[in-house]
């Protein structure tokens, strides 16, 4: 595995992370 595929995959993740928590965001404040 190298270091650039694991980064990108990380970065994915954490925006994927970052849409969940907004929508759950969204859900509480409605």
């Amino acid at each position: 595995m190298t270091a650039t595929f694991f980064k990108s995959n990380f970065l994915q993740k954490r925006s994927i992370i970052r849409c969940i928590s907004s929508q759950l965001d969204n859900v509480q404040v409605g």
